[in-house]
């Protein structure tokens, strides 16, 4: 069976970072900036979506996009970092991921009414949830390649795992309901 929905945009930019080196810091701000924008999108197409249920799962998805990001606050707030960042510092980082680390795994928010057209099933919808995942493993394990703080690995490697868990107890959930 085809399925007549979009698959989630491919990561651009990412391997062009294989030059960047990434701290502890560094690799969980663009982890909290890529919670954030998987919030806003689910968000985005619960809001659009008429299925009931499509609707619960895409709120589903938005809170743990959410939890992830409140528990990368938290580590950035609790961590004693290697480096001392100000916050003029950080406002520079917040320009550098913006600018030069594309993180195009969720589509802006202003494309969820025409991604929601597409799932016009609970099965499409868990299928795009998890093509979501994979591509932020994907993502995630090529920060952490170009990462070269040992720390800053161990937060992708913490990334990468729960990513991997969530895909696999999406998968586990859509497979009950076929």
């Amino acid at each position: 069976i085809a399925l007549k929905i979009p698959k989630p945009k491919q990561s651009k930019g990412v391997s062009e970072m294989s030059e960047t080196v990434f701290n502890a810091f560094e690799a969980l701000r663009i982890a909290l900036e890529m919670e954030k924008d998987g919030e806003a999108f689910y968000k985005s197409v619960a809001e659009t979506v008429h299925d009931g249920q499509i609707k619960n799962l895409m709120l589903s998805l938005a809170k743990e996009e959410e939890e992830h990001a409140r528990r990368f606050e938290e580590m950035i707030e609790t961590e004693n970092f290697d480096n001392a960042w100000c916050a003029d510092d950080v406002q520079l980082l917040n320009s550098y991921i913006e600018a030069t680390i594309k993180r195009d795994i969720f589509p802006k928010k202003e494309e969820a009414p025409e991604i929601a057209d597409t799932m016009d099933s609970l099965d499409k919808a868990f299928l795009y949830a998890i093509e979501n995942e994979k591509k932020t493993v994907e993502f995630y394990e090529k920060l952490h390649s170009s990462c070269q703080y040992e720390t800053g690995k161990q937060a992708f490697a913490q990334m990468i795992e729960e990513e991997k868990r969530h895909a696999v107890q999406l998968e586990e959930i859509r497979q009950t309901l076929k």
